[in-house]
């Protein structure tokens, strides 16, 4: 209970941290403002992916309650009245909507992989060989002992 508990923690801070940096990094340079718009929304998912590898949905759903609070603090009361983005640009209307997206995009990938990669782990979580069938073989010899 206490290591779900500090995992839950971990994704709520991670996505407090990276909302922040987030936030800074989508206005990005002025000549190609959309590098640093892309550059954030990775940022926030490989957090997410994070989150939901280590936490399952729950993790997700922690991170993104985070990120969408954080988000959303930190473009509607900016530390000081410092402006992260022109005021009615692109980047400053759409960042908190990509956030969210970003944010929740394991919940429907990373599930899906660990369900299909859980038919080759045994209890434990190590991996099992797969034993090839005999008219697969191709000469070498069975590994269940026939010679």
């Amino acid at each position: 209970m206490r290591k779900q508990i500090a995992k839950l923690t971990g994704c709520l801070v991670l996505g407090v941290a990276l909302a922040a940096l987030g936030a800074v990094v989508n206005a990005g340079p002025l000549a190609a403002p959309w590098i640093g718009f892309v550059l954030a929304a990775i940022m926030i998912a490989a957090g997410a992916a994070v989150c939901a590898e280590a936490a399952s949905f729950a993790g997700v759903a922690s991170y993104f309650l985070a990120v969408g609070v954080a988000t959303v603090w930190i473009t509607n009361f900016p530390a000081a009245g410092d402006l992260l983005a022109m005021p009615g640009s692109w980047q400053s209307r759409l960042w908190p909507l990509t956030a969210a997206v970003a944010a929740t995009w394991p919940a429907w990938v990373v599930p899906r992989q660990r369900q299909n990669s859980s038919s080759t782990r045994d209890a434990s979580g190590a991996g099992t060989a797969v034993k090839l069938s005999d008219e697969h073989s191709d000469g070498l010899s069975n590994s269940h002992g026939a010679a």
